[in-house]
């Protein structure tokens, strides 16, 4: 659940036609994944093969959650996210690659 809350609150229109709001990002080769592509802000799709997960405990209750990858990874350049990362768990330490025609 993780994954599509944090894609939710990345883009909340994705897939949706609204007025003024494009949601399209430069092409990124999907890792692991066959050399799929993906084009919308999809923040949890990058880390899905294998899945990078990790545990967190509140309160006695434990949590399983997946890593997300930040906007810098999507740009194929250098992260101005916290600590140059281009994920919230540091799995990714470069930038996607650039995937199709460009």
């Amino acid at each position: 659940m993780s994954h599509d809350v944090a894609e939710w609150l990345n883009d909340p229109f994705v897939g949706a036609l609204v007025v003024g709001y494009i949601n399209l990002i430069p092409p990124a080769l999907l890792p692991g994944q066959g050399g799929a592509c993906i084009i919308n802000f999809e923040t949890g799709d990058p880390l899905e093969a294998p899945p990078a997960v990790f545990t967190k405990t509140t309160n006695g209750t434990t949590y399983h959650l997946q890593d997300e990858v930040f906007l810098p990874w999507y740009l194929h350049g250098t992260s101005f996210s916290v600590n140059g990362q281009f994920s919230f768990q540091n799995t990714f330490t470069t930038p996607s690659s650039l995937c199709g025609p460009g």
